[in-house]
């Protein structure tokens, strides 16, 4: 892309047993607005398609907002619309959707930065008031690091799960 501006293109097929697809995106930077567009067109093997159009702008303290339009191959659509905001120790976002059908959610993220790590609390909520919840943590000590994973569903079922890594020099 130019300077104060410009487009960027890319196309990609593929091939499997129903015939062929392709997705066309077209990217467009405004600087002076401070944003990007993306528009994207798929059609699938099965020849139907779907578009979407995504606009995200930024500031210049590192914050980001985004608003969407998605159409589906049977004529369905949805809404987005999200933001990410830095903040002293990590960066909160939230964002929500809504369909042409009546549907809608939200979800919300916080990242904290840690000493030798990070943690993070994402959840989500959807139109019938199921919700998710996602805790993640990260330390590092020395050579090795560990990630844990608490996830807990709407039914309130909850699993984790951790791993460690071990770099050797």
């Amino acid at each position: 892309m130019e300077a104060g501006g410009g487009t960027r293109s890319s196309g990609t097929t593929w091939q499997n047993s129903r015939g062929q697809g392709s997705r066309n995106s077209t990217w467009t930077a405004d600087k002076e607005a401070g944003s990007v567009t993306r528009n994207s067109n798929t059609t699938t093997a099965g020849g139907k398609t779907s578009s979407s159009s995504t606009t995200y702008s930024a500031d210049g303290n590192g914050n980001v907002g985004s608003s969407g339009t998605y159409t589906g191959p049977n004529g369905g659509s949805a809404t987005t619309q999200g933001s990410s905001t830095r903040t002293e120790s990590g960066r909160t976002s939230s964002g929500s959707y809504s369909t042409s059908t009546g549907k809608s959610g939200a979800y919300t993220s916080t990242t904290q930065r840690t000493e030798g790590g990070y943690t993070r609390n994402a959840s989500a909520t959807g139109s019938g008031g199921n919700s998710a919840n996602k805790d993640v943590t990260v330390t590092s000590e020395g050579n090795s690091a560990t990630r844990t994973v608490t996830t807990t569903g709407s039914g309130g079922k909850t699993s984790t799960r951790s791993g460690t890594v071990i770099v050797n020099p």
